[in-house]
Parts: structure tokens; sequence; C-alpha cells
């Protein structure tokens, strides 16, 4: 009787960790939107030439997955409007970059939208931009990483003579 008892348990058991296991992977496929909010720091560096601007910039957003930590690093390119550079999405490490444990990482490229938007928003060091995040790296999962992740956003007016904080609002156009 007691064996009896035994095995319908461990049949439980395996039951509840499959469903587990199936909505866990359910959540992996829900896309990547949200809206950020970051504290970004002009940095003058010189992988993004003389001229132009260093920018790096964390922070906070809320997704279908859960909260999630965003780092930007990129260059301002002043004379083409455009921005290139890295990112890293991380669910659990505000520390976070393209080697954490759980990352979802990649490239970087924007424009800034037209200068007649610029009037629009005074004192903001960078109007309204727009561009793709594109997936190259899954640290949470085997097997190659892809996808894109559309964004826009504006910064803010500068706080101190470098600092600034950026609204991004993110929208996951396709998956892996």
């Amino acid at each position: 009787m007691n064996m009896s008892k035994i095995l319908r348990s461990l049949f439980v058991i395996a039951v509840v960790a499959f469903v587990v296991g199936a909505q866990a992977a359910k959540a992996n496929d829900t896309p990547v939107n949200g809206a950020f909010t970051l504290s970004a720091a002009l940095a003058p560096t010189e992988a993004c030439s003389t001229g132009n601007f260093g920018v790096e910039a964390h922070g906070l957003g809320q997704t279908a997955q859960g909260p999630m930590f965003l780092t930007v690093k990129k260059c301002y390119y002043v004379a083409s409007g455009t921005y290139a550079g890295t990112f890293a999405l991380c669910p659990s490490e505000s520390a976070c970059d393209g080697d954490s444990d759980n990352a979802l990482s990649g490239t970087y490229a924007g424009t800034a939208d037209s200068p007649r938007n610029i009037a629009e928003f005074p004192g903001v060091i960078f109007g309204p931009f727009r561009g793709t995040l594109t997936i190259t790296r899954d640290n949470s999962h085997n097997g190659p990483a892809t996808g894109t992740i559309d964004f826009i956003g504006i910064t803010g007016r500068l706080s101190t003579w470098s600092m600034a904080t950026v609204y991004y609002s993110l929208r996951q156009s396709s998956q892996r």
C-alpha cells in the first residue's frame, strides 16, 4: 500500500513539473514589449571618433515577461544623425551586460528624427529617435538567437552637464 502511495505521489510530482516547465517555455516565447526609463551619461570616447558622443545608459522597464533591466552603449554620430552600439536585456541582473547569465543582447542601430521635431522638445539633448535592436545572443538558451526589437525614444533635459533620463518604448517584431 505504501508503494502505491509513493508511485502516485511521484506521478503527481512529474505532472506538476511538466506543466510548470511548459508554462516557462511559453513565457520565453512572449515578445519583449514594454516601456523603459534609463539614466544616461554622455562620455567622450575614442571609439566614437572626434566630434561625436559616446552614450551609456542603464535602466529598468516592465514587459509581459516581468521587469527587465536594459543597458545601452552607443555612439551618436552628429553629422549623420545616427546611433550605433550594443544593448543587453536582463530579467534579474541590474549590472546587465552581454555576458550576464540570462542576457538577451546584440546590436543597436538608430536614427534621430528630423531636426524639425527638436523644436517641439525644447531643452533636450537628443530629440526623438528610433531604431532596431538586433538580437545576436541569448545566454539563457542553447543555440543561436535571432530577431529584432524596434524602439522609439527621447532623451529628457540634461540634469547635469553630462547626465539625462532616456525614455524607450520597445516592440519585438520577430523572435528566434
